[in-house]
């Protein structure tokens, strides 16, 4: 399924709303009607949000400082927000975004943790920054907490959040984020399976040095998980929006909950294994694509792994070595995708692949070992964990930013089809961040991306010289 981007003919919004009560944020009445309709005016000058992929993410709202009688003459004193009374900390905002009359897609649902004023011939504003409610786990508990051995790391993962007092965890049902016809999302669920384990987890203790959220992060990185928080219902515009979707009278129906968000805990997203995603929006270069700005890396790439440590059954220390070239291979290829009507000559090739394609060209000796070592985990743990600092490192040999008109669909976890560059750029890539900016100049998104592979090279078509 695919939430194509294609052009919008429709005037961008973007509004602000109290989580509490519903109200919008920055509207105050004035005199006057248009259309038999109360005129508003509205404080917000300007709003940006980032998504990542894994993490806390953010929102940064600009809202103007200047409070006006009901002649439209200044108040005194003039200040709007300065009694933190419309604005205060804690408060809890859900910024949505839209085209014409399509239902309105949920960007963040953020905690606001900072407030900066400014005084001054650049303008009294007031800048709101808030954080969604993963950053509620950004506190440190008041005393150790050990976990014995549990049948899985889910229930460390929910007995956190449980004393974080974090939103309710989604578990490890897996969920199918394909949108219905008429647009609507349900994201209750990991993506993918958890991975499945023959021995109960290792002895693991909470310190209370530690954040809860620094904690689950350490979890996170041994398993290749990503940490984050989105709503569990949302409208991403399907197939040739610009035109209403269909029943979107009655979108209401669809989110009767709009400020349910819940905590993923879930396998990385990018893992596609050859196959293609469930969701993706395809950009075009000349078209909604404005700016592609790629980066190759392969000279640090590892090209083998080795694995050491003690498990806590084993006295002796145990070693385990990947170095087939078949095999890194094919764990890089599991961060690789493509969509089902592609053609097969232009799958991408791992960046192992490529490293060593390249680098035996050049005479170089292709060697470059990665050393993991690990403490009290199971041989399948430790193996985990090694495939997960090994995908770490890979990942990095191929990135790019990309900037696109205004899309509410493209979301950070997700995937874009890029066309019109060409191989070895074309094809799908993994979105790490997606900063969407509603400003006086507009609405664009910028993008992050990943791909550790690329198309190959020698598949670009090229213009023979006539004769």
């Amino acid at each position: 399924m695919t939430t194509e981007a294609v052009t919008r003919y429709y005037a961008p919004q973007v509004r602000v709303i109290d989580a509490a009560s519903g109200e919008l944020v920055g509207a105050t009445p004035v005199p006057g009607t248009s259309d038999g309709e109360p005129l508003v005016h509205f404080d917000v000058v300007s709003v940006r949000v980032t998504l990542v992929h894994t993490d806390v993410s953010q929102v940064q709202i600009v809202l103007n400082n200047k409070s006006f009688d009901g002649d439209g003459l200044p108040r005194v004193p003039p200040w709007k927000y300065n009694a933190l009374d419309r604005i205060t900390f804690g408060q809890r905002l859900r910024i949505e975004m839209t085209y014409g009359h399509q239902p309105w897609t949920k960007m963040i649902l953020a905690q606001v943790n900072e407030l900066q004023f400014g005084f001054g011939a650049s303008g009294d504003q007031l800048t709101v920054i808030g954080e969604d409610l993963l950053s509620v786990l950004k506190r440190k508990p008041d005393r150790d907490k050990r976990y014995g051995r549990l049948p899985s790391e889910a229930q460390i993962v929910s007995d956190v959040v449980e004393r974080s007092g974090g939103p309710r965890f989604t578990g490890v049902a897996v969920s199918d984020p394909r949108p219905d016809p008429e647009g609507w999302v349900t994201n209750r669920g990991p993506l993918l399976a958890w991975p499945s384990f023959s021995e109960q987890t290792p002895t693991i203790t909470h310190q209370k040095a530690q954040t809860y959220l620094q904690f689950l992060q350490s979890i996170a990185s041994r398993m290749d998980f990503e940490i984050f928080v989105d709503f569990a219902r949302n409208y991403l515009p399907p197939d040739a929006t610009g035109q209403p979707a269909a029943g979107s009278s009655s979108a209401s129906g669809h989110d009767p909950d709009p400020n349910e968000v819940l905590l993923h805990f879930e396998p990385a997203r990018s893992l596609l294994d050859g196959g293609q995603p469930p969701l993706w929006v395809d950009l075009t270069y000349g078209v909604n694509l404005i700016q592609f700005s790629p980066t190759f890396k392969l000279w640090d790439l590892p090209t083998s792994f080795t694995q050491t440590g003690r498990t806590p059954a084993r006295v002796e220390r145990v070693l385990n070595q990947v170095d087939q070239d078949a095999e890194i291979d094919a764990l890089v290829a599991e961060d690789l995708g493509r969509l089902s009507d592609e053609d097969p000559r232009l799958a991408p090739l791992p960046a192992t692949r490529l490293r060593r394609d390249f680098m035996a060209a050049g005479g170089v000796p292709p060697d470059s070992p990665l050393e993991v070592t690990f403490t009290n985990l199971d041989q399948e743990r430790a193996v985990l964990k090694a495939k997960a600092e090994f995908r770490a490192r890979v990942r990095s040999a191929m990135t790019a930013e990309a900037q696109t008109i205004g899309f509410p669909s493209l979301r950070a976890g997700m995937h874009v089809n890029l066309g019109g560059v060409h191989p070895p750029f074309d094809g799908l890539y993994y979105v790490t961040k997606a900063i969407h900016t509603f400003d006086a100049g507009g609405y664009k998104t910028q993008l992050s991306l990943r791909r550790p592979g690329m198309q190959p090279p020698g598949q670009f078509p090229r213009m023979e010289a006539s004769s």
